[in-house]
């Protein structure tokens, strides 16, 4: 199974249409959640998440209740083959991610342009008021 056409459209934002299909499949055919993340092309806790945010589930629904609360969550953590396209997904997004350690430089950089420009505004400021006395 590719993870990447199975989980194509993770991370995309959803739409009313979208919105509707997936609260038809849950609510009114009583399909299992990983049928559901299949056929939106989404993880199961995307899944989740927007049942939760459409008030279709409990939005304090906590992780450790969807085993009990949530349509076929256990036969979808007997999935093995969906469960290993979900975690190689999320490898191929770490992967994209920079190392700490140069978003560590990076915010050192973004400190070090900000006080040049403070710096350049602060000369900027001078010369104008200089050019208002003159």
């Amino acid at each position: 199974m590719n993870p990447v056409i199975l989980l194509s459209n993770k991370g995309k934002k959803w739409t009313d249409e979208q919105d509707d299909l997936l609260t038809q499949q849950y609510e009114k055919e009583l399909m299992n959640i990983a049928d559901i993340a299949k056929i939106h092309l989404r993880t199961v806790g995307g899944i989740i998440s927007r049942l939760k945010s459409l008030d279709v589930l409990s939005p304090y629904l906590q992780p450790e209740e969807y085993y009990t609360s949530v349509r076929g969550y256990p036969q979808y953590l007997q999935d093995a083959e969906f469960m290993k396209a979900e975690k190689e997904s999320r490898v191929k997004k770490e992967k994209l991610l920079p190392p700490i350690e140069d978003l560590t430089q990076i915010k050192k950089d973004i400190a070090h342009i900000r006080q040049e420009v403070n710096e350049i505004l602060n000369f900027l400021k001078s010369i104008y008021e200089f050019e208002q006395e003159q």
